[in-house]
């Protein structure tokens, strides 16, 4: 390897070692080693950190780190030999070599293909830290063993790591770990795309096709002749139709964008439906979903700030059908343009904007709309109800009976007996957001909250085992429980094992310090081989144990930060939508005023008259 201040000899040097037998020819460790491994017995031992390079570097975090690679390579290197190479599921040595052969391969070929091969591979060796191809592939075949060492260690934990993992026991208790857990939901999703501006949050349009597309759908599941992976089979405007709307678990981690995977209306309108407006009381969820943050600089936590800024909103089905029925509506009864024929007053676009163009998570009720009163007739106080419902958009006391049975009491959500909400196939709540991209309805099909599910814990439910492996959950009478695995009930092993291995990527990669729990394992399991001499080699090992710590929680930190700053704009943007819907009072004209159009202004469209002419209730000029 290329000889730095930090690494000079190490892996040649430990190459060397491995190759001897106890003959006592190895190399010896000198007298001011900080740090040793002794493979193969007394007199046989590698040089890992002298006190010299110690006392240059230990001072910076670069040098700490450095030290612990320096470690963990001879102890992986170390484990392959005794307990690879064949074994235990793992790749040979010959299976290795002849994979790093193959990169060193690749790699030369990328250098040709840029043209200056010369150039272009000292390039690579640089990259690499290397100095000629002999120590390239020495590189390529310490990753190889590296990553063997890795998937035993991970088949070897896979309990205890699905458990961090997933983050709450049965109990609903914290998992102890030193990471963050990812809490995972498992959704379906329709999204019904719309070109309407979603920054406009007063008096966006949609057209008349896709007043149509937000009918049908929402039709088509409150009919109940399909299920809702059925019509997002359908009608669903992204990839995931394919799958039914099914999406891969949702999970808290905030990516290197420094943002989530969803778009932040539909993954905190989940958590906030779950952890805020549902009722559910769990501290650990409340704090990995971010919910139990503080919002900017003030003493409330986003739970407070949120149910002080907004709720969960009721929209009428009713509303949808009205949206339908008037879809097609642009002029009056007389054939008049209406308010210089400003799209934004055909009677379709002002009860999108009412009832589903808003940002906060909402449901479908059988609730009757509030439509203020219908005035518009001069009468200010009808004026001031019709504006003013963007938030109690539902009525309270008129209830439709007759909708079908997909909508049913959801304890928690229903205002009473009489009120109902629209359900998929098996009672599950359908959420909706508003997001960029349309409309999304979500389905959750396995909740955080069902850690202490009767019939399949989420331990169970996120196995990476298949169906009619010896360790696959089973009912008590032997029959495979319901899981993330085989949720899609296929005929094929193949798709199983997509699956299956999709659960063991997102596990193992919850954990960006993943390398540090080999460290700490490989260090214990050979703790009788390796010396930390004298004080500074016990100051090493405590620096190196420190060195961990801290960047785990600084990792840990970064994670709730930047949950908490996804909250924080979302709330922001409900502030600055709901300040922009609101009314306020005219005192020099001694009238309510609102930027949005009141529904009346839709009821009455078709007969015109003079609301509609410019200084009436319902003029509003292009």
């Amino acid at each position: 390897m290329k000889k730095s201040k930090l690494s000079f000899g190490l892996v040649t040097s430990f190459i060397a070692a491995m190759s001897l037998t106890a003959c006592g020819n190895g190399p010896k460790a000198d007298k001011k080693a900080l740090v040793t491994f002794t493979p193969y017995g007394e007199g046989e031992t590698v040089e890992i950190v002298t006190d010299e390079m110690y006392q240059k570097y230990h001072s910076t975090t670069d040098g700490i780190s450095k030290f612990y690679s320096q470690i963990l390579e001879v102890l992986i290197r170390y484990d392959f030999e005794k307990n690879g190479d064949g074994a235990n599921g793992m790749l040979t040595l010959k299976e290795i070599k002849d994979k790093a052969a193959n990169d060193v391969k690749q790699k030369k070929q990328e250098a040709k293909d840029k043209g200056d091969y010369n150039t272009e591979w000292k390039n690579i060796l640089n990259e690499y830290n290397v100095e000629n191809e002999k120590e390239l592939k020495e590189h390529f075949i310490y990753e190889h063993e590296k990553e063997e060492i890795s998937k035993h260690y991970f088949n070897t934990n896979i309990d205890q790591l699905t458990k961090e993992f997933v983050g709450v026991d049965a109990s609903g208790n914290k998992v102890e770990s030193k990471v963050n857990s990812r809490l995972p939901y498992h959704i379906r999703h329709i999204l019904i795309k719309l070109d309407a501006s979603a920054t406009d949050f007063t008096n966006s349009t949609i057209t008349e096709a896709e007043a149509v597309k937000l009918y049908n759908v929402i039709s088509a599941l409150k009919d109940g002749t399909d299920t809702f992976g059925t019509v997002a089979k359908s009608f669903s405007d992204d990839g995931s139709k394919e799958a039914y709307g099914e999406l891969e678990p949702m999970l808290n981690n905030i990516e290197s964008s420094g943002r989530l995977h969803n778009v932040s209306e539909f993954q905190l309108g989940v958590y906030a439906y779950e952890a805020i407006l549902s009722g559910k009381n769990n501290a650990t969820i409340s704090e990995g979903l971010g919910v139990e943050g503080k919002y900017k600089t003030s003493n409330d936590s986003i739970k407070d700030a949120y149910k002080g800024i907004t709720g969960l909103v009721k929209v009428p089905y009713d509303a949808i059908e009205q949206i339908y029925q008037n879809r097609h509506i642009e002029i009056d009864e007389f054939g008049n343009q209406l308010s210089d024929g400003n799209p934004i007053m055909f009677p379709r676009n002002i009860l999108w904007n009412k009832y589903l163009n808003h940002h906060e998570v909402f449901v479908i009720t059988n609730a009757a709309r509030n439509v203020g009163d219908n005035g518009n007739n001069g009468d200010q106080t009808a004026i001031a109800n019709s504006v003013a419902q963007f938030k109690n958009i539902a009525s309270t006391t008129s209830f439709d009976a007759n909708l079908g049975a997909r909508f049913n009491t959801v304890e928690g959500i229903s205002a009473n007996a009489n009120e109902k909400i629209l359900t998929d196939e098996a009672g599950r709540v359908i959420l909706g957001v508003r997001s960029e991209f349309g409309i999304h309805l979500i389905v959750i099909e396995k909740s955080i909250y069902d850690f202490a599910n009767a019939n399949v814990t989420l331990e169970e439910y996120y196995t990476t085992e298949v169906p009619g492996s010896a360790n696959y959950p089973k009912t008590a009478d032997g029959k495979d429980k319901d899981t993330y695995v085989n949720f899609i009930k296929s005929n094929s092993n193949t798709d199983y094992n997509k699956r299956a291995n999709d659960i063991k990527s997102k596990i193992k990669s919850f954990d960006e310090t993943y390398d540090y729990r080999l460290y700490e394992d490989l260090l214990a399991k050979y703790k009788s081989q390796i010396s930390f001499a004298g004080d500074e080699g016990k100051k090493l090992d405590e620096s190196i144990a420190r060195y961990l710590d801290v960047t785990r929680g600084a990792k840990a930190h970064t994670q709730e930060t930047k949950l908490n700053e996804q909250w924080s704009e979302y709330l922001e943007l409900l502030t600055y939508q709901n300040a922009k819907r609101g009314q306020y009072y005219e005192s020099a004209t001694g009238e309510y005023k609102s930027v949005m159009i009141p529904e009346g202004c839709a009821v009455n469209f078709k007969h015109g008259g003079d609301d509609y002419k410019e200084g009436g209730k319902c003029y509003y000029a292009k």
